[in-house]
């Protein structure tokens, strides 16, 4: 119980203080958190209480996402977030793995960095976004659909890249292709 008072005292106070800086409070959540694990870290000894705060803070983050979710707000921004996220992805990773690549890292490595790269925090975005007033904005609902965009993508990417880095030690081009053809088809199902 001790613990739990302190992380949320610690919490709440980050919060008030980032907010009176004109920040999203999440930043003063996340560096309340950063300086009691670094600083403090005999509150936290057992694993089982990490384990709790963070399972309680998903809860919070994901039920303000669902309040802040509706079907028909995403459904009238849904072709421009759908295009743009789609290219997002994409350029973001193919510029991604030429950076990674060029700073050494194999070819596999680079991709699958690059691909995390791609996506955004659905609940950082949208919990900046609340707190700042934006959520009901166009802007807003586009960013909204986009997000859910990119949290689907997750998915066939979860399929594929594996794949890809399986595939790339088979030996025939042959293979490889029917390899990641066969992944991507499973994604797409």
């Amino acid at each position: 119980f001790g613990s739990f008072t302190i992380v949320l005292v610690a919490a709440l106070l980050g919060g008030y203080i980032f907010q009176r800086l004109k920040q999203p409070p999440i930043l003063g959540y996340i560096l309340s958190g950063f300086v009691l694990g670094t600083f403090f870290p005999q509150f936290f000894g057992e694993p089982v209480v990490i384990n709790s705060l963070a399972e309680i803070g998903i809860a919070l983050l994901l039920f303000t996402i669902g309040i802040e979710f509706s079907f028909a707000r995403i459904k009238r921004v849904s072709s421009s977030a759908v295009i743009g996220a789609i290219i997002q992805i994409l350029l973001t990773t193919i510029l991604g793995w030429g950076i990674f690549h060029f700073f050494g890292f194999a070819s596999y490595e680079s991709l699958f960095m690059a691909a995390a790269f791609s996506l955004s925090s659905t609940a950082v975005v949208i919990k900046i976004l609340s707190d700042r007033g934006h959520i009901d904005t166009l802007p807003g609902e586009i960013l909204i659909a986009w997000l859910l965009i990119q949290d689907l993508a997750v998915l066939p990417l979860f399929v594929v890249l594996p794949a890809i880095g399986g595939a790339a030690l088979d030996t025939s081009v042959f293979d490889t292709f029917m390899h990641v053809g066969a992944s991507i088809l499973q994604a797409a199902f």
